[in-house]
């Protein structure tokens, strides 16, 4: 037994609307920090096939 819903307009009404302050705000103080890549876990799934990178 399927029951077949008709799709929802989820978007609103208005095309541009402001955004609450609360979630655009600036965190973290203007701090750095790091936006690496896990690179570990990549090379452990390359050594799991056997298939190595070159040294040079």
């Amino acid at each position: 037994a399927s029951s077949a819903s008709v799709p929802q307009d989820l978007s609103g009404d208005q095309a541009n609307t402001n955004m609450n302050t609360g979630a655009i705000g600036s965190t973290g103080g203007s701090q750095p920090h790091d936006n690496m890549q896990p690179y570990l876990v990549i090379n452990f799934i390359i050594s799991l096939e056997g298939i190595y990178p070159s040294q040079n």
